[in-house]
């Protein structure tokens, strides 16, 4: 996980997906990344992305994932 300042004074998000979770959230990518104008909404994003992850672990132990829609 990281956010990074790039040279234009954007902010530039990349979070690691866990290999047994890309599966359960449908991802094909190893990261999640993108860019966004302030730090603040870098945060949020990286909090928002970690709690995704965080809720699919947590179903994945219970047998179950409900996809948010």
């Amino acid at each position: 996980m990281s956010i990074t300042k790039t040279d234009a004074g954007t902010y530039f998000v990349e979070v690691f997906y866990p290999k047994d979770i890309r599966g359960i959230l449908g991802v094909k990518v190893p990261r999640y990344r993108k860019t966004v104008a302030t730090k603040l909404e870098a945060k949020t994003l990286q909090k928002q992305v970690d709690a995704k992850i965080k809720e699919a672990q947590k179903n994945a132990i219970c047998g179950y994932y409900q996809e948010e829609r």
